[in-house]
């Protein structure tokens, strides 16, 4: 694929230009608040589709700095502080007032480990970066995932919200290695793979929204189950 060209040459974008990548960042902060607003309604369904909103943003913003050459420190705080609201925060709040408000103070608590997990996920991430997976599972993913928890709460069984808020709260903060997200869509070029994503999502959502908390469910199993794969393979001695 032919590598993006700025007009301006290989140097830094100008000032305006170079904001963009932070707007994005912005965008996905902007969309867990909203979350936040709307699981103050009680509309649990929007909620979530702001944090699943927010992880286009979160792709973006990253895919923008690379091709305007202004990523840097500066635009990878801006996006941890944008995901933390919207991957930690937000879903932590969703599925508390979904159904771990329940569970009183252990239910608070529950929705504090996912967030603080999410905290120390975010402040992890750039000193343990791999080629081609992820140490621990990404933010995005978990609070993807918590926020769908949170929309069918009442349909499932009362102690299965918690143990996998606090699930997917440990594998934040694991070492267990998660494959990256265009792994399944590897024979897409990069551009193919946000267009397929943009269109599926809203899609499901609408259509099937039981299937986005199925396939992130899926994605949550491949770190476990890949670390037993690995142990099964190891020779005994």
């Amino acid at each position: 694929m032919a590598r993006f060209d700025p007009p301006w040459g290989a140097g830094p974008a100008p000032g305006a230009v170079a904001w963009i990548p932070h707007a994005l960042s912005l965008c996905g902060l902007a969309c867990g608040f909203m979350s936040l607003l709307a699981t103050t309604s009680q509309d649990y369904a929007h909620a979530a589709a702001f944090v699943i909103a927010a992880i286009f943003f979160d792709g973006f913003d990253g895919a923008a700095a690379r091709a305007l050459h202004v990523d840097g420190e500066f635009g990878e705080s801006m996006d941890s502080l944008a995901d933390l609201v919207a991957f930690g925060v937000a879903p932590a709040f969703l599925a508390y007032q979904a159904g771990l408000v329940a569970f009183g103070t252990v239910g608070a608590f529950t929705a504090a480990i996912f967030a603080g997990s999410g905290a120390i996920r975010l402040a992890r991430f750039p000193l343990v970066k791999r080629h081609g997976y992820f140490v621990g599972l990404p933010i995005p993913m978990a609070g993807a995932f918590v926020a769908m928890l949170g929309v069918y709460a009442s349909e499932l069984p009362p102690i299965l919200l918690p143990a996998m808020v606090l699930a997917a709260a440990g594998l934040m903060v694991s070492t267990i290695q998660f494959p990256y997200f265009s792994t399944a869509l590897g024979w897409l070029p990069g551009p193919a793979r946000w267009a397929a994503c943009i269109a599926l999502a809203p899609l499901l959502f609408v259509l099937a929204p039981k299937t986005i908390l199925f396939l992130l469910t899926l994605y949550l199993t491949l770190g476990p189950a890949g670390l037993v794969r690995v142990a099964l393979d190891r020779p005994l001695r």
